[in-house]
């Protein structure tokens, strides 16, 4: 359902405004239970309200933004949906079912290098060496970075011994 904007050129999606009022309900909820927080008077400039206030306001301007968006947006071209690609939608659920089968067996970087792959074909790449290695060498920058800047543990498999 689109409702018309003045001047008649312009629609706007009454489904972006259902998300910016359930966002905005969300903002504001969190804002006020975030009041309900006890703080005690202390020399702390940061209390325990800084954090959820700031999230709570973000949700807020982000709700305001996008009824603003909503309400600007142009008509659509067609009412018609796009179709599905099944093929790419297969591909991806391959590379997702086999990330979570395999990633205890062969390790963290090995089974999200073969999801990067699978995701980069059902996206019409064929260059599946230069995927593997791309897919490699970002899953090994994520696992460092959980493993040893963050200090989670994620199956290395072979490069277990890395660290």
């Amino acid at each position: 359902m689109t409702i018309q904007a003045e001047g008649g050129s312009r629609r706007a999606d009454l489904g972006s405004f259902l998300i910016a009022a359930a966002l905005g309900a969300l903002g504001l909820f969190m804002l006020w239970e975030t009041f309900s927080i006890p703080v005690a008077i202390s020399y702390a400039r940061v209390g325990p309200r800084a954090f959820p206030v700031l999230v709570s306001s973000a949700l807020l301007l982000n709700a305001l933004w996008l009824a603003w968006e909503a309400w600007r947006a142009p008509a659509p071209a067609s009412a018609e949906e796009p179709p599905i690609y099944w093929p790419a939608l297969a591909w991806i659920s391959a590379g997702l079912l086999l990330e979570a089968a395999l990633l205890e067996r062969i390790g963290f970087p090995l089974s999200a290098a073969l999801l990067f792959m699978l995701t980069a074909r059902a996206f019409g790449s064929t260059a599946i060496l230069r995927d593997a290695g791309i897919g490699l060498a970002l899953a090994l920058i994520a696992w460092f970075g959980f493993t040893q800047g963050l200090g989670l543990t994620l199956p290395g498999g072979p490069f277990d011994a890395l660290i």
